[in-house]
């Protein structure tokens, strides 16, 4: 049942209305933003070693609560494009995106940077009284 009920909350989220969104998300609130996933280890010599950004990784999750500065987001789905021209992996792992199910902690700012988007809810007036009541 449970795996049902994720099944229909992603096709729900696929034909649904997407708003931009800033860091006054609330819980139940679903989200989702496209993120870089970077090299594991520097390339290049010396001083000039950097990262290499490899792909971008685009994760729709539900606001599970607050641990401190950070959020706590329950992944409902992600999935991994590459970056560039080529399309070729440059890393020597393969990339795996979040698995669904899984909970990841991430501070607002962060979300905020890489363009987040709210799903709209059926009312979103139960929704700014839920906001009211928490006081946020």
């Amino acid at each position: 049942m449970k795996y049902f009920c994720k099944i229909f909350l992603w096709r729900f989220v696929k034909m649904t209305e997407w708003i931009p969104a800033t860091e006054d998300f609330i819980e139940a609130d679903v989200i989702r933003w496209t993120e870089p996933v970077w090299s594991d280890k520097k390339r290049g010599r010396g001083k000039n070693a950097k990262y290499v950004m490899l792909a971008k990784q685009s994760v729709v999750g539900q606001i599970k609560g607050k641990e401190g500065d950070y959020v706590l987001i329950e992944v409902i789905s992600a999935e991994i494009a590459p970056e560039g021209e080529n399309n070729e992996n440059k890393s020597y792992q393969t990339l795996r995106p979040y698995a669904p199910g899984s909970v990841i902690r991430k501070k607002p700012s962060t979300l905020v940077k890489n363009a987040i988007e709210r799903l709209l809810w059926s009312d979103e007036s139960a929704r700014n009284s839920i906001k009211k009541d928490k006081g946020q």
